[in-house]
């Protein structure tokens, strides 16, 4: 059955295209091109399309009026829904939109090289966009696709770019282009803010949005929202790409909408498979990554850190006399309050650092160091790790000391109980410059003893293992 259909005309010269979009199943294809076939109707050019709206695209070329009017009557009768666009004149403008989007996309793939002086026609372009479909669809990694998204959202003149996937509560940051990181945690849209979004538009720009959906959101005040993007899979919103206002977005939005569509949909099921994969490592009551996931990951940071020479950290965090929050007002409790510290290491921490839950009430948290540098630079850019790493630290201890949680216990009482809480946490530091191999379970140990040192000298601290060995390196 032809679930939606469209027939659309194009002058190109002295010549009239049709171009047939079709959402179906490939059977429904089958029976419809045979009788193109017995109606001498040929297809000049057909493919797959990753757009949402219609999964198949056909390309007519030298049919008459009475054919396309015989082929509409047989579509409607297969489905009601679609329609027969005539004589669609692709003016001068929309050609110079169309060359720009080819040198665009020319620029972002290998493709062949057409000649440039001459106007692309409108079925030159969607071949365009077919090649860039082929291309896109080909990635499976999430962290390329993003580094092929950066490229063309900057291409066509968005210099911001955020990406946030849908958490428990909210949409959160993923990655982001362009962007000031250090405030990541501030880049979020509320889930239900983020359907209304959805039920505007798949791809609109704000002035398109409500202003009680542009007042009610943080991200509005501190990101120049130009373009917003829905990730749906099954229906259901996975994520936002939100692209920063540009120049003239007004006139360009129409001739961007195309390929953006395209990236979109294929970065929706790259997102499906990424929370499938993610949900296996991440730990379901705190959205922490789980202990294994840890470990596999501290192995490669270690690994890095040997290979190229810089820092990496480890930090331990242990929730002071947890025990007795279990005790008194039982686990449900406790898990409420370990999801509220998971939320805070996880809005306080950078982009690049790796947030998990090592077991019980303790958490564990890899600092890799992202900056590359020269090998002279070496002692700057340590002091400037652990700088960064210890501040991170300190405003994690404020905020746990900070929270005040008011928890409904009818078991225990009609009223609200509040429940402040402490942390101590221990800090390990790998150089890069050791002469000795240094192992997972020793950086582990390292840590672990540093969280002792402050567990005995009365809680709420932060100690450091081996302070002598990093003022070495910082003095050498």
């Amino acid at each position: 059955m032809i679930h939606k259909w469209e027939i659309k005309q194009f002058k190109e010269g002295e010549k009239d295209e049709y171009r047939i979009r079709l959402k179906c199943q490939e059977e429904d294809l089958v029976e419809l091109k045979k009788f193109l076939q017995e109606n001498n109707m040929s297809i000049s050019k057909e493919f797959r399309s990753l757009s949402s709206e219609f999964n198949y695209v056909l390309y007519l070329s030298n049919i008459s009026e009475n054919d396309v009017q015989k082929l509409s009557i047989v579509l409607k009768n297969l489905c009601s829904d679609g329609e027969y666009i005539q004589q669609v004149v692709v003016d001068d403008k929309e050609e110079d939109g169309l060359k720009y989007l080819y040198d665009l996309l020319k620029s972002i793939y290998e493709l062949p090289v057409v000649d440039t002086e001459s106007k692309i026609s409108k079925t030159e372009y969607y071949d365009i966009l077919k090649e860039a479909s082929k291309m896109i669809s080909s990635v499976t990694d999430f962290n390329q696709l993003t580094k092929i998204l950066f490229k063309i959202t900057k291409q066509l003149g968005y210099n911001k770019t955020i990406i946030l996937f849908r958490d428990e509560d909210m949409f959160s940051f993923v990655d982001g282009e362009g962007i000031n990181k250090d405030i990541s945690g501030l880049y979020k849209i509320d889930l239900s803010v983020g359907e209304m979004i959805k039920d505007i538009g798949k791809i609109v720009m704000k002035n398109q949005l409500l202003p009680d959906i542009v007042n009610s959101q943080e991200l509005f005040k501190i990101f120049p929202v130009g373009v917003i993007i829905s990730l749906c899979s099954d229906k259901e919103v996975e994520g936002f790409i939100i692209l920063d206002n540009k120049d003239n977005l007004d006139k360009s939005f129409k001739n961007d909408y195309d390929l953006l569509e395209i990236i979109s949909s294929q970065i929706s099921t790259v997102i499906k498979n990424f929370r499938l994969s993610k949900e296996a490592i991440t730990d379901m009551l705190t959205g922490a990554y789980r202990y294994n996931y840890f470990i596999k990951r501290l192995n490669e940071e270690i690994y890095r850190s040997k290979l190229y020479k810089h820092p990496v950290s480890l930090l331990m965090l242990d929730l002071d006399n947890f025990k007795k929050i279990n005790d008194t007002y039982g686990h449900q409790v406790g898990n409420v309050v370990l999801r509220e510290v998971a939320k805070i290491l996880k809005e306080n921490t950078r982009v690049s650092d790796i947030v998990c839950r090592y077991g019980g009430d303790e958490f564990a948290i890899i600092f890799p160091e992202t900056n590359i540098y020269e090998a002279y630079k070496t002692a700057e850019v340590l002091k400037d790790h652990i700088n960064q790493v210890v501040k991170i630290a300190n405003e994690i201890k404020t905020k746990i000391e900070k929270l005040n949680l008011k928890i409904s216990v009818e078991s225990i009482t009609k009223e609200n109980i509040e429940i402040k809480l402490t942390a101590s946490m221990g800090l390990s530091f790998i150089t890069g410059l050791e002469t000795q191999d240094i192992t997972t379970e020793d950086f582990i140990k390292f840590a672990d003893k540093a969280l002792y040192l402050s567990k005995i000298e009365g809680k709420n601290k932060i100690s450091v293992w081996d302070k002598e060995k990093i003022m070495f390196f910082l003095e050498k």
